[in-house]
């Protein structure tokens, strides 16, 4: 249960977070570069916070008031932020898969991805993976690009969220990719943009009509 210092200062944070998108926003007129590293220095830092109620409330609010990332496009470099904290009603796959990647993630310290790369005008994408993902290839394709490699793809498009319905954000499903085992079939990535070339990004699990956070991750391309 939250106590009323931390819903206090998770007030206060939010707010602080809302004028401070505002600041670099503006900044990133003038210097994206300076704003972008800005943005990631602070996504950092409040993946380092996680699962304090501050840092969830910060990242929320975060979310909400960014637009939704309609001009992201090819590759990104990916940044988990953290994890969520373990929702007691998530089904045993729910269950399973947050306890699995959260101990290989942050006790491990293990990379499961690069990044993601976008194609905006076909509306679909690609999760980027390190020589680990060659370890998916008997589920699913994978396919050596440049120093990495590429695996799981998703649909794309812009709606409100499943969680936060009154934000509009692009989603990465990869529902709509049979090739896609479980389980990320059960996976929706939503993603907005902070700044321009830095997005937030929100990793759900489908569990019937009803969607769970799991972790929050970021992404950018090069600023400027």
């Amino acid at each position: 249960m939250t106590s009323k210092t931390d819903a206090g200062a998770a007030a206060v944070s939010t707010s602080a977070g809302t004028e401070r998108v505002a600041y670099f926003k503006q900044l990133a007129k003038a210097d994206p570069q300076t704003a972008q590293a800005a943005v990631w220095l602070w996504l950092q830092r409040l993946g380092r916070q996680l699962p304090a109620p501050a840092a969830l409330a910060e990242l929320g609010e975060l979310f909400i008031t960014s637009t939704p990332a309609r001009a992201v496009h090819g590759e990104t470099e990916g940044l988990l932020v953290g994890w969520a904290p373990r929702n007691p009603a998530l089904s045993r796959g729910g269950w399973l898969l947050h306890v699995t990647a959260h101990a290989v993630t942050m006790r491990l310290g293990l990379r499961l991805w690069r990044g993601k790369r976008f194609d905006s005008q076909a509306k679909r994408g690609v999760v980027c993976v390190p020589r680990l993902g060659l370890l998916a290839r008997p589920l699913t394709k994978v396919r050596k690009t440049g120093d990495h490699y590429e695996a799981f793809p998703m649909a794309t498009w812009v709606e409100p969220g499943k969680i936060d319905p009154g934000a509009e954000v692009l989603v990465g499903d990869f529902a709509s990719f049979a090739d896609n085992p479980w389980p990320l079939s059960r996976i929706r990535d939503e993603l907005v943009e902070i700044v321009p070339n830095t997005y937030l990004g929100k990793m759900l699990w489908r569990q019937g009509d009803d969607y769970y956070l799991l972790a929050y991750f970021a992404l950018k391309t090069p600023a400027g």
